[in-house]
């Protein structure tokens, strides 16, 4: 007599390492008495590719049987046709939900049905366990299987181990669990972690929300660990990468003194550093050294640069020369920074700048350009920010004086202020005398915003990326014509949320920890097979 057949749909993102392996292991064994017939796919599947070369040796060297495989994007169909639908993390089973809501008795993540299944003592059926979900309490990492894309052997030998794990439980009950819990514990090694020094201190409330939300970003990634910096810590500490974003704070100090000493310490630093070959990685913030530093303290930055292993874009124009190692890793978006009781209605006509006020920022040229427009367009203009000197401050006063349509305030913006000075705002302009990476405008972006800025490749970049209507450009020096423009534009398109999918947080973790490898395999390069 034929047993019955159970369709299992197993998903992952690319479907080239996960879940062909759960697919490959679950084919024709047997579940709650049924046969299973798997099937595979990817969220965002890099369609008729075979299975990754890593995972195929994994798989090899463990006997699992190997087949012709292409990889599928997942579809509405295939999760309709499914009896069973197991993603590898949460991520994936929110998007399985989303293309089809019906399916929420049916799916769940790998390791949350093989933990319901420790909870019932058997499968039993889909509808059974899905109903034993308030009784399990699970972290939220356990969810999930991490994804082992661009990482090394032991990534793909450990995603490997843990859907191998997670199927036998599904098929042979709790017991499973339990043997191989006590095998593991009789002597496999942990997995390798990655300590990584930040050169930022621990975060203070008032501290940059790009910082906040890398730490975070890199603490949720798996293989991973942080610290921030200390002197003590740089000169005596543990770690395998020093991770620097802006060199230039580690050679300054409030006094000459403090200023010395920290050249000397930095100093010993890069030679701790060169002596136990620890790769000093670099994210490019800017361009350019900063104006106005003193002659030792550009020799410093520039020794620091000779000695960097490996750079870290944040934006694909930044120009890296060929013969240096660099990877591209978006500026992330801010859209959780901000709390929504911090937002506010939209003024019309209001255009808005904020942010720290110095000369470069060009916030004397939008009041000019500002003064050019006629009462009677109905456009006020409001900035915020802490400014650079009381000069600026007294010029800026001046060219606004007699025009009750300005308004400034000077000072520093909590987040709460910021958000309600931008959410207020139907256009923020940056006009920048100087713009490469600006956090401004990604601010401005993840609050739902649009931006005038200046034209360069950088921000085309971001205008075909997150959509134009939500960052208007314009050529040469600011005039008042280029702020109607932009208005008008922005009014005319309908309105939707700018693109930000490529500047995810969860996708910034990962990508580090590839950068940070490469970064240690160029000082200690993996022996050649002879």
């Amino acid at each position: 007599m034929d047993l019955p057949e159970i369709r299992v749909l197993l998903v992952c993102s690319g479907n080239i390492c996960r879940s062909p392996v759960a697919e490959r292991l679950l084919q024709s064994r047997s579940l709650a008495g049924a046969v299973v017939h798997a099937e595979s796919a990817g969220t965002g599947a890099l369609v008729g590719e075979p299975i990754h070369p890593q995972m195929v040796d994994v798989m090899r060297a463990s006997g699992v049987e190997l087949a012709e495989f292409a990889a599928r994007q997942l579809m509405p169909h295939m999760i309709q046709a499914a009896d069973l639908v197991l993603t590898m993390t949460r991520e994936q089973r929110a998007t399985v939900l989303r293309l089809d809501p019906r399916a929420l008795a049916k799916t769940f993540t790998l390791t949350e049905c093989a933990a319901l299944v420790i909870s019932a003592g058997s499968f039993g059926s889909a509808e059974s366990l899905a109903a034993r979900r308030p009784y399990i309490a699970l972290e939220p990492s356990d969810y999930d299987i991490p994804d082992p894309y661009r990482r090394r052997d032991n990534a793909f030998q450990q995603a490997f181990a843990s859907i191998n794990k997670a199927v036998d439980i599904l098929c042979n009950g709790p017991t499973t669990a339990t043997a191989q819990d006590d095998s593991a514990s009789s002597g496999d090694e942990a997995p390798a972690v990655m300590t990584v020094l930040e050169s930022f201190p621990e975060p203070r409330p008032t501290a940059h929300p790009y910082v906040v939300m890398l730490r975070r970003a890199l603490e949720q990634t798996d293989g991973i660990t942080v610290r921030t910096f200390s002197w003590r810590t740089a000169l005596t500490g543990d770690y395998d990468v020093f991770h620097v974003h802006w060199p230039e704070n580690l050679v300054s100090g409030g006094s000459p003194l403090k200023k010395l000493v920290r050249q000397a310490m930095f100093i010993g630093l890069l030679r701790r550093l060169r002596r136990r070959r620890i790769p000093l990685v670099r994210t490019v913030h800017n361009l350019e050294l900063p104006r106005g530093i003193s002659r030792r303290e550009t020799a410093l930055l520039k020794r620091a640069d000779r000695q960097t292993m490996y750079r870290i874009k944040i934006n694909g124009t930044t120009p890296i020369p060929a013969d240096q190692p660099s990877s591209t890793i978006l500026h992330g978006h801010y859209r959780r920074w901000y709390d929504n009781e911090f937002l506010a209605e939209v003024v019309t006509g209001r255009v808005a700048f904020f942010g720290l006020i110095r000369r470069y920022k060009g916030v004397d040229d939008l009041i000019s350009a500002f003064r050019e427009l006629p009462e009677a367009a109905e456009i006020s203009l409001s900035i915020a920010g802490r400014p650079s000197s009381e000069k600026l401050v007294a010029q800026l006063r001046d060219l606004a004086s007699g025009d009750d349509r300005i308004n400034i305030q000077f000072g520093f913006l909590s987040d709460g202020d910021l958000a309600r000075h931008v959410t207020a705002a139907e256009l923020v302009v940056l006009p920048y005398r100087e713009m490469h990476n600006s956090g401004g405008v990604l601010t401005a972006l993840s609050l739902g915003r649009p931006v005038l800025v200046p034209a360069n490749d950088t921000n085309l970049a971001l205008a075909q990326e997150v959509g134009l209507r939500w960052v208007q450009m314009y050529e040469g020096d600011l005039d008042g014509s280029d702020i109607v423009r932009a208005l008008k534009s922005v009014r005319d398109d309908p309105e939707h949320a700018p693109d930000l999918s490529r500047r995810e947080w969860k996708l910034a973790g990962p990508d580090h920890l590839d950068a940070f490898i490469r970064a240690i395999e160029i000082l200690h390069p993996r022996p050649q097979p002879q």
